[in-house]
């Protein structure tokens, strides 16, 4: 595939559904960049809950791998967007176990290969992910931030057939998400300034991580009030793709 760059080197819960319509903002006054705007922008997305709705999916790979070898389970919204290994920490120091570098390799393994298995029979896309492809591209550059390994993301992008300029896995990175790297590594190779960033998630764990690196974050949630309450960093909520476009100031064919 052309029109995207992977950056080389190493995982939010919404269900992707479009409801009616909102848009709330946290600041009454806020105004968004004007769509006609000459500056060049950056629209990153996540992954997970965003573009295709794996969430449900991976907690039930996360259970039957941890119950492989024994681990109770925790409350999927403390791993969800964590990459796979972190989150599998976060299971083992829950469960009193020593966080073992080669137990959390194999189970990494292990959970990856029965996601991607059932991955790849269905796809799970998001029911909005084709207004990407008609985005004009003039000014404008498209980027996946994703915590899902290089394998899951090329599912991804076969079967969604957008063109990203950027794309950062959960390999692509030392730290993942809440960690600012993912999302300072896509604004750095897009060559924009942070601010002229706009990214959409769906996770504490994403929003942290857009808000420390300076980007203007949105949450992508079904409760208006739930980004207010956890992140008053971010720029506003919304319910659906479109809805965030248009708050970012990008013109959506109809």
């Amino acid at each position: 595939m052309s029109g995207y760059a992977i950056l080389s080197k190493q995982w939010v819960h919404h269900p992707c559904r479009i409801f009616p319509s909102f848009l709330l903002a946290l600041d009454p006054s806020m105004t968004s960049i004007s769509a006609d705007d000459p500056g060049r922008r950056g629209i990153l997305f996540d992954l997970d809950g965003v573009l295709w709705d794996t969430s449900g999916l991976h907690e039930r790979a996360f259970l039957d791998v941890g119950r492989r070898h024994g681990l109770d389970p925790v409350s999927y919204d403390q791993i969800a967007g964590r990459p796979t290994p972190s989150a599998w920490r976060v299971v083992l120091e829950a469960n009193e176990r020593l966080v073992d570098t080669d137990l959390v390799r194999t189970m990494t393994t292990e959970k990856q290969e029965l996601a991607r298995q059932w991955i790849q029979v269905d796809p799970p896309l998001c029911n909005e992910v084709f207004l990407l492809s008609s985005l004009p591209r003039g000014n404008l550059s498209l980027g996946l931030v994703t915590g899902a390994s290089a394998e899951t993301t090329s599912i991804f992008l076969g079967a969604a057939g957008v063109e990203f300029d950027v794309v950062v896995t959960g390999e692509s990175v030392s730290e993942g998400k809440p960690s600012p790297e993912p999302y300072a590594a896509a604004v750095s190779q897009l060559q924009l300034k942070s601010r002229a960033c706009w990214v959409l998630e769906d996770s504490l764990q994403g929003l942290e991580s857009a808000s420390l690196a300076s980007t203007r974050c949105v949450h992508l949630t079904a409760e208006g009030d739930a980004c207010i309450r956890d992140h008053p960093e971010v720029e506003g909520c919304v319910d659906s793709i479109r809805a965030f476009l248009r708050l970012a100031g990008v013109e959506v064919s109809q």
